[in-house]
Parts: structure tokens; sequence; C-alpha cells
């Protein structure tokens, strides 16, 4: 069994203009911009009702994209300073200046 869950019910509305009637769907007349609402439910409908499934029809192929052993060797000391060493010293410091603020805006009243 399929589903489909959209959050906003506007998806499927359309505006009416009085004088010309209903507008195409996703039309904002105001704007002159057309969404793709009628896109994304005929899609839905097709979705729902087809035996083979749109998913199915566009496999892509996944190349894998592993990193480089040789500049992680030579590299390692550094990127383990930088991302672990540095944000400890950086918040470590920023708590410091934090309290002493607090004692110095405190200590003057």
């Amino acid at each position: 069994s399929k589903q489909i869950f959209i959050a906003d019910a506007d998806i499927l509305t359309n505006f009416v203009d009085p004088t010309k009637g209903p507008m195409e769907m996703g039309k904002m007349p105001f704007e002159n911009y057309q969404f793709a609402n009628r896109t994304f439910y005929l899609n839905a409908l097709e979705y729902l009702s087809a035996q083979l499934p749109l998913y199915e029809s566009r496999n892509k192929t996944f190349i894998l994209r592993l990193l480089d052993k040789n500049k992680i060797d030579k590299n390692r000391n550094f990127y383990q300073f930088t991302l672990i060493i540095l944000p400890i010293i950086f918040f470590i410091t920023l708590t410091g200046i934090l309290i002493w603020y607090k004692k110095y805006i405190f200590a003057k009243n």
C-alpha cells in the first residue's frame, strides 16, 4: 500500500478569479508566478497508481570517492589539532571571558 503525506492543503487548491474563473493549479495571480503543483500532483497520482514506480526507472550509479590515504597520513596531526584541540581552546577561552564579564558587571553594583 502506498501513501503520500502532504503538510499543506493549499497544494491542490487554485485561485478563482471572479471574472476569468478558476486559474491553473499553482498559479499566483498577483505575483505572476507558476508553482509546479500540477506536476507534483500528476507525479503523485502516477506513483500511487502505476505498477512500475518512477523511482525504479531512474537507477543511478554511485561512485565512492575515497580520501587519499597518503594525504591523511601526512596531515593527520594538523587535522586532529585543528578539529579537536582548537575548538576546545576556543570554548574554554570564550567561557572564561563570559565569566570575567559577568563578575565585572555584577561587581559594579
